[in-house]
């Protein structure tokens, strides 16, 4: 028999949990699993299992279960899905709790698994500046805050401030990588110069970081404004002040410049009002003021009048250049005195002044406009007005109420603005009065007068809308039509404030107006980029208790198109050229406009060029395309000369214009500014001093292209034009005939052909009378006993070849000597020359030169004459090899001798009425040094009146042939001139041709004078005693 037992046992569990993230952003999801094991073979188990999440996870899943069974040997997995829910950055614990009964009793077990949630904070930034305004050369100081608001999480970012290129700074403007904790602020300051005048700068600080979504971008920004430049004073003063008929009076004119930039071409014209008469120049120019000095001008006049009672006024104008901002700007100024004639029992100045309100009701807070007018309604200047505005106590001043005007001349009047702030509640009139003085300096009395405007205070107000839409005018008709959109995110302002239009293109503003009254309010809409407005930018507008106001915007897409003008040389570079008068290379124009819009096409395109005074075209100032297309460009180029001695800035405008498709017309306006004659000199400018001459006999004479005589003659006007019209084509000869002062004649002489390829012919005749009075002269002589100099009983060389070379290479000749062993080179232009003595045209033996065979000499002017006389001695010594090299400066004085000695060269001038002449020669020392011909002879006479040469030693003189050179030279005075012939043909060309054009063939010739001639086919010119040209170049109208 048996018995059978169950032996039971309550099995040990045990417990699992893990997470499949460790780390996770809020919003992010993690999922814990827990395993419950049961270790038995045979024995089954009970338990309970719970799960509390931490409140910085949610969850939609089961965290508890109950009596739940595990058989033996098994494992029960469950899962949990939890959503992060916190911004900090937190490690939370989850944990799963295990409960079950073992043989001893209940048993409660843990398992736990940690994630950590971690989030990228929202950092702010806030800029500032410590300024709002500064002055060229001041500092700002800008201050940057980031600031992370998270009391657990910290964050990395990048920060750069990028300044304006009108500041500079040597402060570190960006950071990378930068890390700030939880809860704290980081400051940055930047400390920045400005370098430039007249500027509102933005400084725009940029912060990136990164949050649970992304990268983000921050920006803030500060304002500061950089003054203007400040501007020339001029005053003006008379001495005395009043004065007797026939007495004199004296203006003294003050220029001062206060400012830290020089002001250029600074020109004053007086206008000294009748009865006056100015005694000096009215005219005044200063080329250039530095900072901060002065500049004082005086005028003497006399009155000239008899019997006379009257104040009169003297006015001076100024005008001057200043170069700011990579530009050349002009500016100006204006000064007066008074000065009273027998000025005796005169009416005083008489005042009227007027005081409005631009409100009759005003609330608390508003701002109050109040407008003097001030006139001088009598016969005399009104000196020192000032007006004294005294507000009441229910007004703060915003602006000066205590103004200085100076002096009123009869007939003017000012106008003073004061702004003031109502800071009173009470209901009331208030009266502002404003107080006007002056002084009368014909009565010797100071007056004044008064004058009020009253305003209702009223606490009483209503509020008002303006709204309206800013929209895609398509047609551009200025009107919305169907179809036509609002444009989103476009700032419309009104009296200060600002409002953006929203995804519909509409806007909205409330206003507050005191009650029973209107208000007049100007409504603004931005600009927008790429789009042109089709209704005006600013309306004005009223509202009142029973009307609010509604202003729409139109705006259309834009044609984009870039233009620009720039300017060169024929040479090169512009900036290398100091554009002087007389230079043969050409000043050169580009206008450029292209087409940069991606879908329209641009239509009748025009460029005109207008040139300013100093610049005269010598190509067309027009031009013309039908179209462009997209992304093409037309660039017109015109080509000018300067046509000016003066030297000063002058601005080219260009205009462009041309139209849509749909008939919209565009106009661009362009300017660049040139400084003409900058720094030139007469030598720098070739026409320096040239006149046009008036009453040139011209000819013209020829055969038409059908064979037909054809002759036509007539005289230059008073600016040395003369224009022929209707020429017909063929083969002609211009002559113009110049009478100098003498009464000799200058012939120009051209040859031109008339056909197709022009329409219009202009030709130069310059003209230069033949007035150079200076020369070089000397004698080549034996000699014989060997000391540099021409002494009583030294021969002479006949048929010696002596030559002169200028050194710029621009001339020169050679001459044989007279039997005297004279030569004589006359009509020379001041200059540098090298003067030489060809010693193989000497046909002796053994000789050798006792003085250099070559020396460089300097004429300085047409009135001076060089003499340098060579020295030859056939029976020297074989040994004895010339000079060892002689530099020689002579400065000559008139009627002076001057003598230098050395040990081994000796040399003697004798000037006669401007004459210099200089003998070499070796002394009986020499060396055997080879000949070094480095002598310069720098003469500058003072007395240039009479013009002779002579060479003279013990006494006794040689004469030169300086009447051949006075011969030549009958004039006290030289003439330089133009006269410019305009040819227009009777055919007409479609083709566009400017410029000059030069050809082969062209010829010259003189008669006792030199002429030169253009640039056209057989053309030719003449001269007598002068010099001619004649230059053509050809165009289309």
């Amino acid at each position: 028999a048996n018995a059978s037992v169950l032996i039971t046992n309550m099995p040990e569990l045990s417990i699992v949990k893990t997470a499949d993230k460790d780390v996770i952003k809020n919003g992010e999801n993690v999922t814990f699993t827990i395993n419950v094991t049961n270790p038995s073979l045979t024995c089954s188990a009970i338990y309970n299992l719970t799960d509390t999440l931490p409140t910085e996870l949610i969850t939609s899943n089961t965290t508890s279960w109950t009596n739940a069974n595990l058989a033996s040997n098994t494992t029960q997995t469950y899962t949990i899905t939890a959503t992060a829910n916190t911004t900090e950055c937190i490690n939370v614990t989850n944990i799963a709790n295990l409960t079950y009964e073992n043989n001893t009793g209940i048993v409660s077990k843990d398992a736990n698994a940690s994630v950590l949630i971690t989030n990228m904070p929202e950092l702010t930034i806030i800029k500032t500046a410590d300024k709002d305004v500064i002055k060229n050369g001041e500092n700002v100081t800008f201050t940057v805050n980031v600031t992370n608001p998270s009391l657990t999480c910290s964050a990395v970012y990048n920060l750069t401030d990028t300044l304006p290129t009108e500041l500079t700074t040597s402060d570190v403007t960006l950071w990378t990588n930068a890390n700030i904790a939880p809860n704290t602020t980081q400051t940055y300051t930047i400390t920045a110069t400005a370098n430039t005048r007249c500027k509102n700068l933005t400084n725009i600080a940029n912060l990136t970081y990164e949050n649970n979504t992304g990268i983000v971008e921050k920006n803030a920004t500060a304002n500061v404004n950089i003054l203007c430049i400040c501007n020339l004073t001029i005053l003006k003063n008379s001495t005395p002040s009043a004065t007797s008929c026939g007495e004199n009076v004296t203006y003294t004119i003050t220029v001062i410049n206060p400012c830290d930039y020089t002001a250029y071409s600074i020109d004053l014209q007086d206008f000294v009002p009748e009865p006056i008469i100015a005694n000096s120049s009215t005219t005044k120019k200063i080329s250039k003021l530095a900072p901060n000095s002065t500049f004082i001008w005086t005028i003497n006049a006399t009155v000239r009048a008899k019997e006379l009672q009257e104040c009169v006024v003297n006015v001076v104008n100024m005008t001057y250049w200043v170069f700011e901002d990579g530009n050349w700007t002009q500016r100006n100024g204006t000064a007066n005195a008074t000065t009273c004639l027998n000025c005796t029992n005169v009416c005083p100045s008489t005042l009227n002044v007027n005081k409005t309100a631009n409100v009759s009701m005003a609330n608390y807070g508003d701002i109050v406009k109040w407008t003097i007018n001030i006139t001088n309604i009598g016969r005399h200047v009104a000196t020192n007005v000032a007006v004294n505005d005294t507000l009441p106590m229910d007004l703060q001043n915003l602006t000066e109420t205590n103004i200085l005007i100076g002096d009123l001349q009869p007939g003017q009047t000012t106008t003073i603005e004061i702004l003031a702030k109502v800071i009173s509640n009470d209901t009331k009139n208030i009266t502002n009065i404003a107080n006007v003085e002056w002084f009368d300096g014909y009565t010797n009395t100071t007056y004044n007068r008064t004058a009020n405007a009253t305003v209702e205070i009223n606490i009483c107000s209503i509020n008002v809308s303006v709204n309206g839409i800013v929209f895609n005018d398509t047609n551009s008709d200025g009107l919305q039509n169907a179809g036509e959109n609002g444009i989103s995110g476009v700032n419309v302002s009104i009296d200060g404030m600002t409002a953006t239009t929203n995804a519909n293109g509409t806007y909205k503003f409330i206003i507050q107006i005191p009650c029973n009254t209107s208000k007049t309010l100007n409504i603004t809409v931005q600009e927008i980029s790429g789009m042109t407005n089709t209704t005006t930018r600013t309306v004005e507008v009223e509202v009142n208790a029973t009307n609010n106001a509604t202003a729409n915007f139109g705006f259309t897409k834009g044609f984009s198109f870039d233009a620009s003008i720039s300017a060169t040389t024929s040479s090169g570079d512009i900036s290398n050229s100091k554009l002087c008068y007389g230079d043969e290379e050409e000043v050169r124009f580009y206008i450029t406009i292209e087409n940069t819009d991606n879908t329209e096409t641009m239509y009748n395109i025009t460029v005109m060029d207008i040139l300013p005074d100093g610049l005269v075209a010598i190509s067309s100032t027009q031009g013309s395309v039908p179209e462009l297309a997209s992304r093409d460009q037309y660039t017109k180029v015109i080509k000018t000369k300067v046509n000016t001695t003066e030297d000063k800035i002058v601005i080219n405008k260009a205009i462009i214009e041309f139209f849509d498709k749909n008939g919209k017309k565009y106009t661009k306006e362009l300017e660049i500014s040139l400084h003409l004659n900058n720094n030139c000199t007469e030598s720098t400018q070739g026409k320096n001093g040239e006149v046009t001459l008036s009453d040139i006999y011209v000819e013209i004479n020829g055969t038409t292209a059908n064979g037909s005589a054809y002759s036509i003659t007539g005289y230059t006007d008073s600016d040395g034009n003369l224009k022929f019209i209707n020429v017909p084509y063929g083969n002609y000869t211009v002559n113009a005939v110049y009478v100098q002062t003498d009464g000799t004649k200058l012939n120009g002489t051209s040859g031109i052909t008339i056909d197709a390829t022009a329409d219009i012919y202009e030709i130069l005749f310059g003209f230069k009378e033949g007035t150079c009075k200076s020369g070089i002269g000397g004698k080549v002589f034996d000699d014989t006993n060997n000391n540099s100099i021409y002494d009583t009983g030294d021969g002479v060389f006949e048929n010696a070849s002596v030559s002169y070379n200028a050194i710029d290479e621009s001339g020169g000749s050679t001459k044989l000597t007279n039997a005297t062993g004279d030569y004589l080179f006359y009509v020379v232009e001041p200059g540098k020359y090298n003067l030489s003595l060809d010693m193989n045209s000497i046909h002796k033996t053994n000789k050798t030169n006792t003085t250099p065979t070559s020396v460089e000499i300097i004429v300085h002017n047409c009135s001076e004459m060089v003499g340098v006389d060579f020295g030859v001695d056939p029976l020297a010594n074989e040994n004895n090899a010339g000079p060892t090299g002689v530099t020689v400066n002579v400065n000559s004085r008139s009627s002076q001798n001057i003598t230098s000695q050395s040990s081994d060269i000796s040399q003697q001038q004798t000037e006669n009425g401007g004459t210099t002449t200089t003998n070499f020669g070796q002394a009986s020392s020499q060396s055997n040094d080879q000949n070094t011909n480095n002598t310069t002879i720098d003469s500058t006479p003072e007395n240039s009146n009479n013009v002779s040469a002579s060479s003279a030693s013990n006494g006794d003189s040689t004469n030169v042939t300086t009447n051949q050179l006075q011969q030549q030279s009958q004039q006290n005075n030289s003439s330089t001139g133009q006269a410019q012939i305009t040819i227009i043909s009777t055919g007409t060309s479609t083709s566009e041709t400017s410029g000059t054009t030069s050809n082969n063939n062209t010829s010259s010739s003189g008669t006792s004078g030199t002429s030169a001639s253009g640039t056209d086919n057989n053309t030719s010119s003449t001269g007598t005693s002068g010099t001619s040209g004649g230059n053509i170049s050809k165009r289309n109208r």
